[in-house]
Parts: C-alpha cells; structure tokens; sequence
C-alpha cells in the first residue's frame, strides 16, 4: 500500500501552518513594560507558535489516521460530537464498530482528574449513546517514554472494560495497518520535527553559569559513555582498526576510565566543553558561522597531545619539534622552553610519525600492532588537519554542519586512540585521574539543598525540638525529580522543611539515591541549622517506584 502521498500532504500543511503563525506571531513588543516579567520576546513569541502548533496536529493527524485508514479499506464517518469536530472519527474493523480521538499526553485526560470536563466521561457518553464497542483516545508520545506508558496502561486497566481504551499513535499504527506504515510514521515524526524547528527558528538554552556548565558536563560525560563511545568504536572499524587492538585500547579506557579527563578541568577539556555547547546550540541552523566551534575543537586536540606528553616529562625519552629539529632530552624545562614550537602538526610527527619511533614506539601498549596504530593515528590527525587547518580555516567560512559534525567525530576518534593506546606506569596514571572532573556538580547540589532547608529553618523560628524525620522522595527518579524533607516539631507546631531538586540526566535510579545519600548525611552529620535534629535522626524514609524503606545514616 502505497501511502506516501498521504504522509506528504500531512507534512506540507503542518509546515503551512508553522509558518503562516511565523508570520503572524512577532515578539511581542511590550514584553519590556510589564512589571516584573521575566520573559524575553523570544519566549513569547515561541510560546505563541507551540500553543497554535499543538492545536493543530491533533487536527491533521486525525486526518491522516482517516485517510490511511480508508486505503485500507475501512469504513470510516464522522463524530457524532461538537467535543470533538475534527480530531477524531468512527470506523469499523472486524465486526467492532470503534471511535477514536487524538489527543496530547497531559494528565487532564486521565482517570485520575475526575472533573466533569474530563475526556474520559466524553469518551464514556460517546460509547453509551452511539452503541460504540470501544472509543479509542489515542496519544501523540512516543513509545519509549516508560513513564507514560505506565500511565496508559494503569489507565486503561481502570477503564477498558467500560469501553474507553488508552493507546499511543504509534500502537495504534501497528494495530491497524502493520509494522511497515509504523516505521514510516516514526520517520515522518522524526523529519517533521526538525522541519519545524527549522522553521520556528528559536530553541531554548540556559546562559553559561557555573551551574549549568557543570550540569552540561555531566551531561556530556553520560552520553559519552552511552552513546558516543560505541559510535567512535564504529568509525574506527569502518577506518581499518583491527579488532583485536580496538579491544585492548578500549579496555585501557574502560579499566583506569580515562576518558573522563575529556570532561574535567583541564584547558582542552575545557576547550573541548566550550565547542559542545555551542554545536549544541547552532545543530539546527547552518546560517551562523562555525567558526568559533571549529577552532574550539582544533584547541583541543592540541592542547590533549601537548597535555600527554607532559606525562612523559623527565622520563628518559627525547623529542623534537619540527623537520630538521635536533633531539633533546625530553625534560620539563625543554618541554616549557618548546611550547611555542609544539603546533598541531609537530605534535603529529611526535606521536605518529615512523621517523620519531624513538620516542612514540615507546609510550604506546605493547600489546597492540604499534605500526598500524601509530598509522591509522596519523590518517587521522591527516583527516583532521586537512579538515580544519591552513586555507579552509583562514580563507573559508564554516557553514556546512555536516563537515562541523564530522570534525567532531575526527576529536573523539583521535582522543579514543590516544587515551586508549598509550601505557602509563603508576606515576602517570596518578597524574592523568587528577586531571578527571572533580564533582563540583554534587557541591552546587548540596548547596542549593543545605541552603533551602536551613532558610526554612530559620524562618520558622528556633524552639526546643522534640521530634524529627526525614525523608527522601525520589517516585519521580525517572526525571530526575526528587523531594527532601525535614519534619519536626516545636512546641504544638508541626512543621516542614522540603527542598526540591532535578539531578543530572542519565543517572540510574541507584546513582541518583547515591547523591541524594550522601546529601543527607552530610547535611545531618555537620550542615543543620538546628544542632537538636542530628541527634534526634539516625535514619531517613526513603519513598521510590516500588514502596519504601528505611535507610540508615
């Protein structure tokens, strides 16, 4: 079944649509004059766009289902409700004669919310009064969001054999019509996606702060090791890296976690950190000049190569810089002295050239193939400088973010090898873990939380307390939402202290209660403002997913 032209057609009017309220909806030129208003024109006029494009989708999407459906071959027809004119419709499949909406996912659509307005009890009069077998509402999410599917089948436990079924778009593609026109659909919702941003041409990012610099690179450290790590491993397969040698550079990686000093505090990881965030932030357009990024990742590279060799510094080794360069011991004062002369392309010869064997044969493994090695490391740096350097980085202009994106892959190739390949004695890697982030990131945690609940402390006065608890709530760990809360008692008065907080992303449920540990005890053993409550408290109620227990301190 050939239904392209359908998926097209859906796709041409919301892009339409998009840009028909581009053109309508300009910042709003009086943002500047409320009183005490916090939003820029750009939130504004974003705000405006999403609210017009989530009143439209329901709408074409609904068209969309009806079409493919009657491709099908199923009778469809009209809702018998001013609810609902143009989201949903009636068909027919097998002998059951069916109704469905669409709707956004949003907890005023759940059996939880028991107000007359609710959808369930629309759905539940349009089953009663049209004789419907079932009335389907039919969510616009995506099937990886576990919490919401949780959610759609509690709801569903609660009111499917009364006749209102909870379904996701993309399971009710793959009831109706197969496997095939799903996976077109995911495709469709994937390009339309980016054409929209593409169009609406304003993205949401938080300004630099020490906070949220910290909480990036935490980030980052995460999707390195779950995402781009394995791609890097892909790409260097693909460049002609024997298996054998990728696996023991990657358990040098893994085993000392060397790749962690990518994300802590020394001037390339920094380099390195800067250059993320702004292609975070430039991925969708291609009309600002790269420029900037580009040269943040060159840095890096260099100032990596230059960083390692310190590490050989005073060892008995000699180096030189540059064609016809005479060999010197390798010390620290020399390494101090040739700082100038240490370029990318010096660096190169040094760590990667056969004419310098004498002093790369011998810091890399002695396990690995070290001539195909110290090879493929040269094609690399060779792809990097060709990329990046001479006449295309002073004579042209970066717009292509595609060729941004592939000097990206080319840093986190030739750092893999690196960090992957060389052999350090105890010395070294001591030197190498001290350059790994420190975790600022849990300070600025704790702090936020000791500074909330001693306020709150305060606030409500001192008196002799009695009677404490404290407890964690981490029910909303999936997104990184937790609640931590002192209760006690003065006198007659019951009162608490709640602090609210939203960790890092990508940290499992047991790292997530690993922070929110150590948190607590410190906070108990030595932060309190009350010097009664520690003594009173020697263990706190932790509250998660599947019940709750007591955690001792």
């Amino acid at each position: 079944m050939n239904t392209d032209a359908l998926y097209d057609k859906f796709t041409r009017k919301a892009i339409v649509g998009l840009e028909s309220s581009k053109n309508i909806y300009t910042a709003d030129m009086f943002s500047d004059c409320l009183l005490f208003d916090i939003g820029d024109p750009g939130y504004y006029e974003m705000s405006r766009l999403l609210s017009n494009w989530r009143d439209s989708i329901p709408t074409l999407f609904s068209e969309l289902m009806r079409s493919i459906a009657e491709c099908y071959s199923y009778e469809t027809s009209d809702l018998p409700s001013s609810m609902w004119p143009k989201t949903g419709f009636l068909f027919r499949k097998a002998s059951r004669r069916l109704g469905c909406v669409v709707l956004w996912p949003n907890l005023k659509y759940s059996p939880l919310d028991d107000r007359k307005d609710n959808v369930v009890f629309s759905a539940l009069r349009m089953v009663q009064e049209n004789g419907l077998d079932a009335f389907q509402l039919v969510w616009l999410a995506n099937d990886d969001e576990s919490e919401l599917n949780d959610h759609i089948a509690s709801c569903n436990e609660a009111f499917s054999h009364k006749g209102v079924e909870y379904i996701s778009a993309l399971d009710w593609f793959s009831q109706m019509f197969g496997n095939d026109e799903t996976s077109k659909l995911k495709d469709v919702a994937a390009m339309l996606r980016m054409k929209g941003r593409s169009v609406q041409r304003i993205t949401t990012a938080p300004l630099p702060s020490k906070l949220e610099l910290l909480r990036f690179q935490s980030d980052m450290r995460s999707s390195y090791k779950s995402e781009i790590m394995k791609k890097t491993e892909n790409r260097l397969v693909e460049k002609g890296f024997d298996p054998d040698d990728l696996e023991i550079i990657k358990s040098n990686l893994v085993a000392n976690e060397r790749c962690e000093v990518l994300f802590g505090g020394k001037d390339f990881a920094e380099s390195l950190l800067a250059s993320e965030w702004r292609f975070r932030l430039n991925f969708l357009s291609e009309n600002i000049e790269q420029t900037g990024t580009v040269a943040g990742y060159i840095k890096s590279v260099e100032q990596l190569m230059f960083g390692l060799l310190t590490l050989w510094a005073d060892k008995g080794l000699e180096a030189a810089f540059g064609a016809g360069s005479k060999r010197e011991p390798l010390t620290s004062a020399f390494i101090e002295k040739k700082k100038r002369d240490a370029s990318l392309g010096a660096l190169q010869h040094l760590f990667a050239s056969w004419k310098y064997s004498y002093f790369n044969e011998q810091i890399y493994d002695p396990r690995l193939k070290r001539n195909k090695v110290r090879e493929l490391l040269w094609n690399c740096l060779d792809d990097f400088l060709d990329n990046t350097r001479n006449g295309k980085f002073h004579k042209s202009n970066f717009k292509d973010l595609g060729a941004v994106a592939a000097i990206r892959d080319c840093v986190f190739d030739i750092a893999y090898i690196l960090l992957g390949s060389i052999c350090l004695d105890e010395m070294q890697l001591d030197t190498l873990n001290s350059w790994k982030p420190v975790d600022n990131l849990e300070f600025h945690y704790y702090e936020a939380m000791r500074s909330s609940l001693n306020q709150q402390l305060d606030d409500n006065g001192c008196g002799p307390i009695k009677k404490a608890h404290f407890f964690a709530d981490g029910r909303q760990s999936e997104r990184g939402f937790w609640i931590i809360a002192l209760g006690y008692s003065i006198g007659e008065a019951v009162l608490v202290a709640q602090h609210y907080c939203k960790l890092p992303e990508g940290l499992s449920f047991d790292e997530q209660l690993a922070l929110v540990d150590k948190m607590i005890k410190r906070y108990i053993q030595s932060d309190c403002a009350n010097s009664d409550i520690p003594s009173l408290i020697d263990a706190y109620q932790l509250y998660e997913s599947y019940g709750n227990r007591c955690v001792s301190l």
